[in-house]
């Protein structure tokens, strides 16, 4: 029980140390977290509301809608509603969010490296080198990104379940991979294309080191696990994918101007001293260090080492090797080439976001390399001396930039869209935004809402001659408008406002957002894929 026990205490003690400062202030000041909280207090107010789950807020975009939680990573909003209902205030839930992530990465990668090496002292070496990097601490206290945190968590999840597949434990792999890639489209979908080499590096790599591999099961549980995953989150992915054509960012091109500008040098990727400051222009001039981590260079070095000592696992680890050296190209200028065949094909935004495929391989790496020494005391002291150092090169990395004494309330109420470039606004709306809102419009009447909440707007109003009517809501997809309580059909104005005829009298309107048949279908799909989940669950045979 004591051994069962330990690594846990460990990576939670650990854990503590790395992001006690975020506990030690109200709220503290990070590049996204302003977005983070608000999208926190829209999820949940959404779901007070009787959205579920929530797909338009409209009282965002200066009160004409906005819609948010269509394209936005609705998972760590999911989890930290738990904790809101049971009363928790939200920027404590929205720590404990952090931390829950921060620590389940660790131990989540201490399973699979023991699972792969049976080897604690190795497991353990690894989970903390998975910690204990700088773009880890970067991601919590830097950009506040909560959805790369997630990445963070689920990626070694993932990669356990596929490794589990490979070994022949189909039930059991396929429930992880499943729920693992399922939570990782539901934390940050663009992430996904950035870890996708090393899925594919690892997946042939597991297949090497098993000669009695049954290809077809694993084909079959490979494909079920997959259309598992995609079923839990269909819920998600199908409006997202389909509704975007109806916003700004089908017409922009996503973010390939990002692309463009965010490739970093070598020698940031070897080390950059830390900077709080944000990307400006370019990644090579920002304040930001890029930097992999000394201890998990130290730790690539030594598996390339033991690539050249020994035939064990050789496949295996030249495979990482060489992955980490694709992911290390990937997020240089040379690589611009490939970036610009993608950008056409898929949405992507900052190159080096590859640096959390860099952190994953590189602390793997440090298990396999433990694993490999057979003597104690040069395991035990390697092991030490790759924690001290990844503790050393960290110290200065685990505080917060600023603390905020404001309400979060105050976050809330700074955030127009939480998207920094209002990138789905739906189409027509461009003006409404330069404009803050105040759009003057002398031939049409708008009125002044009567009442506002999350998914429904209601106007009471008097026309004193035949006109036209503009309501302060956004037409998109499920904005349904009722006039006096008949459901009423309406096309969209100039500025994209729900516009609708009217003669001489008095109105009663209200624009509600209902979901559309194929929101209504997605959800079918993800409860079909919870039932399917279940099965599986309980199910002693699988795919024989």
């Amino acid at each position: 029980m004591v051994k069962k026990i330990l690594p846990v205490a460990i990576l939670l003690l650990l854990s503590w140390l790395g992001l006690k400062a975020i506990f030690e202030t109200s709220l503290y000041s990070a590049h996204d977290i302003w977005h983070n909280i608000a999208r926190f207090h829209h999820y949940f107010a959404a779901l007070q509301n009787g959205q579920f789950p929530p797909y338009w807020i409209a009282n965002m975009a200066y009160g004409y809608g906005y819609p948010l939680f269509f394209f936005s990573y609705p998972l760590p909003w999911i989890t930290g509603s738990v904790f809101l209902t049971l009363g928790i205030p939200l920027p404590i839930a929205f720590k404990l969010i952090v931390f829950l992530t921060f620590f389940l990465s660790g131990y989540f990668m201490y399973l699979l490296v023991q699972k792969i090496t049976s080897d604690k002292i190795a497991s353990i070496t690894a989970a903390i080198l998975y910690l204990f990097a700088p773009y880890h601490f970067l991601t919590v206290f830097i950009s506040s990104s909560i959805g790369t945190l997630f990445i963070f968590m689920f990626l070694p999840l993932f990669i356990l379940g596929l490794y589990l597949i490979f070994s022949g434990k189909l039930k059991s792999g396929i429930i992880l991979t499943s729920l693992a890639s399922s939570g990782l489209i539901l934390s940050h979908l663009l992430t996904i294309v950035f870890i996708l080499p090393v899925v594919i590096f690892l997946s042939i790599g597991f297949i090497l080191n098993n000669p009695k591999l049954n290809r077809a099961k694993t084909l079959k549980g490979l494909i079920f696990s997959g259309l598992l995953a995609l079923l839990l989150c269909a819920f998600y992915l199908i409006p997202a994918i389909f509704y975007s054509k109806y916003t700004a960012i089908s017409d922009i091109g996503g973010f390939s101007d990002l692309v463009k500008n965010n490739f970093v040098n070598f020698n940031q990727l070897a080390y950059s001293k830390w900077g709080t400051g944000p990307i400006t222009s370019y990644a090579k001039d920002g304040e930001i260090s890029f930097q992999v981590g000394i201890a998990q260079w130290i730790s690539i070095i030594g598996l390339l080492i033991i690539s050249f000592l020994s035939k064990k696992n050789r496949p295996l680890n030249i495979l990482i090797l060489s992955c980490f050296a694709l992911v290390i190209f990937l997020m240089l200028d040379p690589s611009a080439f490939l970036w610009n065949l993608a950008i056409n094909f898929i949405a992507v935004d900052y190159p080096f976001r590859g640096l959390l495929s860099a952190v994953f391989l590189a602390s793997l790496s440090a298990g396999l390399v433990l694993a490999f020494i057979k003597y104690k005391f040069l395991k035990i002291g390697l092991s030490l001396a790759l924690v001290l150092i990844a503790l050393y090169t960290n110290r200065h990395h685990t505080k917060i930039i600023m603390a905020v004494d404001n309400s979060y309330l105050d976050f809330v109420a700074s955030e127009v869209t939480t998207n920094t470039f209002n990138e789905y606004r739906p189409k027509n709306s461009d003006l409404v935004f330069k404009l803050e809102g105040k759009i003057i419009d002398d031939q049409n009447l708008q009125p002044l809402p009567a009442y506002q909440n999350s998914f429904e707007t209601g106007w009471n109003f008097e026309a004193t001659q035949s006109s036209n009517v503009s309501l302060s809501q956004f037409s998109f997809p499920g904005q349904t408008l009722y006039i006096n309580n008949l459901k009423t059909s309406y096309l969209p104005d100039d500025y994209g406002r729900i516009n609708f005829p009217v003669e001489k009298g008095q109105y009663d309107a209200k624009v509600v957002f209902e979901p559309t048949s194929l929101i209504l279908f997605s959800k079918l799909l993800t409860a079909l894929g919870l039932i399917s989940l279940a099965i599986l669950a309980f199910r002693k045979n699988i795919l024989k």
